[in-house]
């Protein structure tokens, strides 16, 4: 039985204001009573401090003082969070979450589910979305910190809270000092006061000073901790700029894409959020593939370069491993002399698909596609989703849709490492714009590149750059990248590879469609307004 992760959307998309947490801790004793001690604490965090969040201390909770609380909070007017104290409910430990907005009180149990990810109808992971108080995601501590669990969180919500009731917590207080920075995102670390604890609890900002990300601790001998959550502070950081809080604080660059923008409502919907779970499912639990092979009619551009331009035929790669030669002891058969009898296979291993050589005589290379160099100030039209690199190397993708503004992304190593909101035009792109801090990119000049916009159309124009924009021509043209020797050579999707420099063939990866019956992994509640 899979892991679940719920999606409650509480369907309130406006940007959250400062919010200020409370976070209660008493010392843990044996064969303590603490409802009377933090019922007193809980009303003083709601009525004197005023809070919107309230994290009570963990491992001292009970279901009477769940109750307890849900009553306090509904005799208080404001919209609030509580994040009640844990306890052992049925053998495991779990967490009360309630949410309250305007008179309608929601109630949450998340439970601790360490080592039992084999659990059968259990949502191990909530992922509470649109509540006005910010997006979040509530975290158990365990002996062993669960990376896992970490970067499945990452880039999806505000805050994380990690809930420790254990005496000693120090591996986590490391841990978070850089995550704050990895998820982007505020990182509360809510722990239990002992008196020989080696962790405090404190709150984690993503700033570029990684002295100053563990900016606020709570002393043991506090009750009532307050701290602040800057959400619209976060939104600017995620733009991508170099924001300053009030103290002069430098927030960090993204490391990756966060697809929780405020700023357009399309980032808020729910088709959005199950897409972004389904991306960090697939990540986590990739889905298997079939794979296909399309053989390609090619025709010579000068020295080892081809242009391809018809696809001949695709055959399923089955059974595997896969042999490609010129006899009847292939599986797929090339009629061509300058192919060996038995040339290639493809085989898997580890639920991966690689190409091997089987020494034959003329060989087996690997292939890559050429790019197509813009002419210097000559507008050229892109369309949303399409790539264009600078100095061959950089990759750059510009989205946008018929009523939303271009989004400019920015690729590493086929991954995506931040984006920006395009607002104006014309929009540069070069070391001269601080908002793309492309400083650590050698090559781009001050000015590379401009994107503008002509009557609903996207051009993009090279700007005398030193090194030049490229992009993909409509038409395949291939060079040869490698010579396949001994050591087998992993296939992905689109991957191209040719025999003895006669056959030509591109890889096809696609998804087999597991029954959904067994395989649901996503539940989406709309939480009513």
């Amino acid at each position: 039985m899979p892991i679940y992760t719920q999606i409650h959307d509480f369907q309130d998309s406006a940007i959250p204001g400062r919010k200020k947490i409370a976070l209660i801790q008493v010392e843990r004793k044996e064969d303590y009573d603490y409802e009377k001690q933090i019922t007193g604490l809980i009303a003083q965090a709601l009525w004197e401090k005023e809070c919107d969040w309230l994290i009570l201390p963990q491992g001292t909770g009970s279901e009477l003082l769940d109750k307890t609380t849900a009553r306090l909070m509904e005799e208080h007017q404001r919209d609030m969070v509580v994040v009640c104290g844990s306890y052992l409910h049925q053998g495991e430990n779990r967490s009360t979450i309630l949410i309250k907005k305007g008179k309608k009180l929601k109630v949450y149990y998340q439970k601790n589910l360490h080592g039992k990810k084999d659990a059968e109808d259990i949502f191990c992971r909530h992922i509470f979305v649109n509540t006005g108080m910010g997006d979040f995601a509530i975290l158990f501590c365990n002996d062993k910190v669960d990376k896992e669990e970490m970067k499945y969180l990452e880039n999806l919500v505000d805050l994380v809270v990690f809930l420790d009731f254990r005496p000693d917590g120090k591996e986590y207080e490391e841990v978070l000092t850089d995550y704050c920075v990895s998820s982007y995102s505020f990182c509360l670390y809510a722990s239990q006061s002992f008196s020989d604890k080696q962790a405090n609890s404190a709150l984690y900002f993503p700033y570029q000073d990684r002295e100053a990300r563990k900016c606020q601790t709570l002393d043991k001998q506090e009750s009532i901790a307050m701290f602040w959550m800057d959400i619209p502070l976060l939104e600017e950081g995620r733009k991508g700029f170099s924001y300053q809080d009030t103290q002069g604080r430098v927030l960090s660059n993204p490391l990756a894409s966060p697809v929780t923008h405020y700023n357009n409502p399309d980032f808020r919907s729910k088709e959005t959020w199950m897409k972004s779970i389904g991306d960090k499912e697939q990540e986590f639990c990739p889905a298997s593939f079939n794979l296909l092979l399309e053989r390609w009619q090619a025709k010579p551009k000068g020295k080892e370069n081809w242009k391809l331009y018809e696809n001949l035929q695709t055959y399923p790669v089955s059974p595997l491993p896969f042999k490609i030669g010129r006899t009847m002891k292939s599986n797929l058969i090339v009629e061509n002399q300058r192919i060996s009898s038995v040339h290639a296979e493809i085989f898997s291993e580890n639920n991966q698909y690689y190409l091997r050589d089987l020494g034959s005589t003329a060989g087996t290379y690997i292939l890559k596609k050429k790019k197509l160099k813009l002419t210097e100030n000559k507008e050229f039209p892109i369309k949303s989703g399409e790539c264009f690199w600078l100095c061959k190397t950089y990759c750059f993708c510009v989205r946008f849709g018929p009523e939303t503004s271009p989004i400019l992304e920015i690729w590493e190593q086929d991954k995506k490492v931040s984006e920006h909101a395009i607002h104006s035009f014309p929009f540069f792109i070069g070391k001269d714009n601080p908002a793309l801090s492309l400083a650590k990119y050698h090559g781009i000049s001050k000015q590379h590149v401009e994107i503008s916009k002509k009557q609903g159309v996207y051009y993009i124009r090279d700007l005398k750059s030193r090194y030049g924009t490229y992009i993909d021509p409509k038409k395949t043209f291939v060079k040869i990248k490698a010579s396949l020797k001994d050591d087998p050579y992993l296939l992905e999707n689109e991957s191209l590879f040719c025999l003895s420099k006669e056959a030509f063939f591109v890889v096809k990866l696609v998804p087999s469609h597991p029954d959904n019956s067994t395989n649901k992994k996503i539940v989406y509640s709309p939480e009513p307004k």
